[in-house]
């Protein structure tokens, strides 16, 4: 009995882990992160903190550590505008949702409860996740992104 009850919670784990993303081609996936975006514009979130670093594309490494912003009905948004920080990761948040992730080579696609999206190329990886409204919870590559975001209502 003891060996049919750790059978079961392994395949009732391994299905809820399956829940929140499975693999998937990149038309159902955008398809899902669109209707997610839909549904963000009802959320507000108070506090989002971004801790980590984030390169950008001119090669230059940015570090944040606990920088605060909110969300507001789709929208990121600095809480101090007088914050470059607070400016620049609003800027980015809203750039870095899973409806916007376009079509590439190398690209592994998860689409569910949640979103993933895994760039494979040579030497070089990075894996973005996303939450059930497409909005950025972790950014990293080997390239030296190491961003992790948190929603607070």
């Amino acid at each position: 009995m003891k060996v049919l009850n750790k059978m079961l919670i392994g395949v009732a784990s391994v299905a809820m882990l399956t829940a929140c993303a499975s693999k998937t081609d990149y038309d159902s996936f955008h398809k899902k992160a669109v209707e997610a975006a839909e549904k963000a514009k009802e959320v507000s979130y108070s506090a989002v903190t971004v801790s980590g670093s984030y390169v950008d594309n001119d090669g230059k490494k940015q570090d944040w550590d606990k920088i605060t912003v909110s969300f507001d009905k789709g929208i990121f948004k600095p809480t101090n505008l007088t914050h470059v920080d607070e400016i620049t990761i609003a800027g980015i948040l809203n750039l870095a949702t899973a409806q916007l992730v376009g079509n590439t080579d190398n690209t592994t696609f998860y689409a569910g409860s949640s979103f993933k999206v895994v760039y494979e190329k040579d030497d070089t990886k990075s894996t973005k996740l996303y939450n059930q409204y497409g909005l950025l919870t972790s950014s990293k590559s080997s390239d030296g992104d190491n961003l992790k975001v948190s929603y607070k209502k």
